[in-house]
């Protein structure tokens, strides 16, 4: 189960299968879908992505997909304020329809290039990174039609998985959210266990294991630091529910993790430069 929510307020770039709970946050979140399927719900819009389509969640916008389905995608994630650009778009706008069909050749070549700056150590690279990402953004707007929206017009749901968002680290409980946004704790258990299907303790352990595993791969905090900061009172809990939610432990998925960025940092990126 993986959640790519961005707690950090910095961009993110990966090649992994796309899968996850509903969840929301305040970054752009772009999908290209490099092999296989999968169903993906943004908003009220629910669809079948399937290989050459592409799929942007706007900031705030309730988004899943299927965690069953094998897949390969280019995922995205990247703060709307990095381009002011497009500033009345992300504020006042979202898709009538966020998936590209068949999308040409030429976005796949900026995701590609996008994830390999990103992952890279090359001079300059934020602003490689960030001149690709407007090209990107500038061809999937000129293939997209918009509606108006009202920013403030937030639902009960998106309330309370922003809360969540912005306090999974902390010591968060039911209890906690219906006293500090006044609504009712079994209506709150309620939205989890009917609207999101996940049960809200297995909700805020995905959270906490997703943003330690950003930081497993892109830090070197120790593994006992990472625990206290993602909201574990104990590296035994901690381990427990990363092995539970990704299969192995987090020493292991450090490793394995820096072996893959140093393959495809030599690798792909050496290679896409050199055409």
């Amino acid at each position: 189960m993986l959640i790519y929510e961005n707690k950090m307020g910095t961009s993110q770039a990966f090649y992994d299968p796309v899968g996850c709970i509903p969840h929301l946050h305040h970054h752009i979140e772009l999908i290209y879908m490099d092999d296989g399927t999968n169903d993906a719900t943004v908003g009220s819009y629910s669809c079948t992505i399937s290989k050459d389509d592409v799929l942007i969640a706007f900031p705030n916008q309730i988004h899943s997909y299927d965690l069953e389905r094998k897949n390969k995608s280019y995922i995205l994630i990247y703060s709307p304020d990095d381009f002011p650009e497009y500033n009345d778009i992300f504020n006042f706008k979202i898709p009538a329809n966020p998936v590209i069909r068949n999308s040409d050749n030429e976005i796949k070549e900026l995701f590609k290039l996008i994830y390999m700056s990103h992952n890279s150590n090359i001079p300059y690279k934020n602003i490689i990174e960030r001149g690709y990402m407007l090209v990107l953004l500038s061809k999937i707007f000129s293939n997209m039609e918009f509606i108006d929206q009202n920013a403030f017009n937030l639902s009960t749901i998106q309330n309370v998985l922003l809360y969540c968002d912005s306090n999974y680290a902390s010591d968060i409980s039911l209890k906690k959210i219906a006293d500090d946004l006044f609504i009712s704790k079994f209506y709150i258990s309620h939205i989890f266990s009917e609207k999101i299907k996940v049960p809200f303790s297995d909700y805020i352990n995905s959270l906490r294991i997703n943003h330690a595993m950003h930081q497993l791969k892109s830090t070197s905090i120790s593994i006992t630091e990472i625990s206290d900061i993602v909201g574990y009172k104990s590296v035994r809990s901690f381990n427990r529910q990363f092995v539970i939610q990704t299969g192995i432990t987090p020493s292991n998925y450090r490793k394995r993790s820096r072996a893959k960025t140093k393959i495809s940092e030599s690798r792909q990126f050496g290679k896409t430069m050199l055409k």
